[in-house]
């Protein structure tokens, strides 16, 4: 039996360890080492209060302890004050930031100077072609900001001189007019201004390649000129409820007429997005009961002009009274209807002729692939004539006809036809490919701001010809237009949309620019030269957009200006039959016969 007084006895009158003192911890006071200082491997000491000095000990282990701890917490207190202050700093950095990105965004100025040059600049070179706000009447009433702002930045877009601030204006202008429509809940303030600035953002997101944007922005501008009706302006009767109405009745002849032109450029941007993106049309034709509009210096002076609807204006085969606006319009709506029905065709949907009428099937596309667009003969260009509406209108024309064929010809895997008129259709091509040729060859000196902003797509369109066709016969009769026309592209590189419509040349083509080179090198001719180094377009001096002038003297390896009115009267120019021998439709003629039309050019 262990002797257990023994043991009491010998720890009687100990004090617990001074390990397990601080921790509270239960001690048996064994020696060497009591239970708890063996677990933990801690050295035991034991103070008992009968020796000298022992409570002092204590006590010193004690205060030692209380000053680790305060160290300790110093530490970590100089710690958290350290990062406090880091934390602050990188806020105040962030906020600072942050405001002065707001303060440039909001705070978006330009001196008066700068202001003037950039509002002469749009009335000179961007308000022939966007004709839609009134030139007195805008200094009279000043717009609000986010259409200034939509003004200057499309100003700046075609003006190197002004580049630096185009970007910051046109954010500015986005940001401006969003907030305006989100403070009107009700749309009690929605004016003619939101329709207009959504129509020149959407024109200054073209010039950039921002098409995406553009289109948005462009559906933005259908859907507010249809809720203000001014698809309906000319209506007979009106059924709208009275209390849908959101703007107020016209008050002259003026503000008519300025809500049917900003309803017509709208409906242009419409048919753009369907032309150039092949997307569906926002607006119905046959809901819209507005005039079109009247010339330019009808709406400038504010005189009276007879007038037609779009309907009126497409069933006349020589319309007298349209203007070159209205033309435009009537141009991109049959081009876009045409484009419009080749795009709905799906071959593995059953046609809805009746069966007796199943055998017209392949007839389908012979209308499109016979489609030539011309304008009425009084706006056509003339030497006498020459300005960049008329000039325009021609392009127009001829990449409408481009864009219908090239759609056509790309169905025809699904809907064949004849190899005849495969080839007719090419030949259509060409003829109005060159057309685009000879009219640039002679308006190249002009200012490049005075062609309007779609003329570096209508020379995308006959580049894209020229291109098929050289590819397929290097001779000079394509390879010269070709040359001319690329590098006429290439003097439009200020705008981000020609840079963008040469990429999709060579993506189109690849290699295309080489081989152009290439052939230069080969060949060793003197009379062209590397796309490298692109035509030179002189800006003249002292020019107007609104009467430019033509260097009578102008003459090129085709003839002198002086046979223009027979390439460009009534009766289309047409190509011999011989050309055809190169796109693989016609059996090949002599080669007599060929070397003649390509020294006389294409015959008239």
């Amino acid at each position: 039996m262990p002797d257990t007084g023994h043991e009491s006895s010998s720890t009687a009158g100990r004090m617990a360890c001074a390990f397990c003192r601080r921790r509270k911890l239960k001690c048996n006071k064994e020696l060497p080492k009591c239970q708890s200082c063996l677990k933990f491997g801690f050295d035991c000491e034991y103070v008992t209060p009968g020796t000298p000095g022992g409570m002092k000990k204590l006590e010193g282990e004690r205060s030692s302890r209380v000053r680790q701890l305060e160290s300790r917490l110093g530490r970590v207190e100089q710690l958290l004050r350290a990062k406090n202050q880091q934390q602050g700093q990188d806020s105040t950095a962030l906020s600072s930031e942050a405001g002065a990105v707001k303060a440039e965004s909001d705070e978006v100025s330009i001196d008066e100077v700068t202001a003037t040059a950039l509002e002469h600049i749009y009335f000179e070179f961007v308000h022939p072609a966007v004709n839609i706000i009134h030139p007195e009447r805008y200094v009279q009433c000043r717009p609000p900001t986010y259409l200034q702002h939509a003004i200057y930045a499309v100003s700046a877009a075609i003006t190197e001189e002004y580049s630096v601030h185009r970007e910051r204006l046109y954010k500015s202008s986005r940001k401006l007019l969003q907030e305006a429509e989100l403070q009107d809940r009700k749309l009690d303030s929605l004016s003619l201004a939101h329709a207009q600035s959504w129509i020149l953002i959407a024109f200054y997101e073209i010039l950039q390649g921002y098409f995406h944007r553009a289109w948005m922005s462009s559906s933005r501008a259908v859907r507010l000129v249809q809720m203000m009706k001014l698809h309906r302006i000319d209506a007979v009767l009106q059924t709208t409820d009275p209390s849908l109405v959101l703007l107020d009745a016209a008050k002259d002849l003026t503000e008519v007429e300025e809500r049917r032109r900003i309803f017509w450029m709208t409906f242009l941007m419409d048919r753009y997005s369907c032309i150039s993106m092949g997307w569906p049309t926002l607006i119905d034709e046959r809901d819209i009961r507005t005039y079109l509009p009247v010339s330019n210096e009808a709406f400038a002076n504010s005189v009276s002009e007879q007038r037609l609807f779009l309907s009126q204006a497409k069933s006349a085969q020589e319309p007298e009274h349209i203007s070159t606006f209205a033309c435009q319009v009537v141009l991109s709506s049959l081009c876009g209807n045409k484009l419009s029905e080749l795009q709905r065709f799906d071959p593995n949907v059953p046609a809805t002729q009746p069966l007796g009428n199943a055998w017209l099937k392949p007839q389908r596309l012979n209308d499109p692939l016979t489609t030539i667009f011309c304008v009425p003969q009084y706006l056509t260009s003339r030497p006498s004539q020459l300005n960049p509406a008329s000039v325009f209108l021609d392009f127009f024309a001829a990449a409408t006809t481009i864009c219908v064929h090239r759609a056509a010809q790309s169905q025809v895997r699904e809907d064949p036809v004849s190899a005849e008129m495969i080839a007719q259709s090419r030949k259509q091509c060409l003829e109005v490919s060159f057309g685009i040729f000879r009219l640039m060859e002679m308006t190249c000196h002009w200012d490049l701001r005075v062609f309007y902003l779609c003329f570096p797509f209508c020379l995308y369109n006959a580049v894209t010809v020229f291109a098929s066709f050289w590819l397929e016969q290097q001779v000079d009769l394509y390879e010269r237009p070709l040359r001319f026309l690329l590098k006429c592209i290439d003097s439009f590189k200020n705008m981000p949309l020609a840079t963008i419509l040469l990429a999709d040349i060579e993506a189109e083509f690849p290699g295309l620019i080489d081989r152009l080179n290439s052939s230069v090198g080969q060949e060793g001719s003197s009379d062209t030269s590397q796309f490298s180094a692109p035509i030179q377009l002189q800006a003249m001096d002292n020019f107007s957009a609104s009467g430019p002038s033509l260097d009578m003297g102008f003459t090129d390896d085709f003839g002198d200006i002086g046979n223009f009115d027979q390439l460009y009267g009534a009766e289309t120019w047409d190509i011999d039959d011989s050309i055809l021998s190169t796109m693989g439709a016609l059996p090949p003629s002599n080669f007599d016969t060929w070397n003649n039309s390509l020294e006389k050019g294409p015959d008239l």
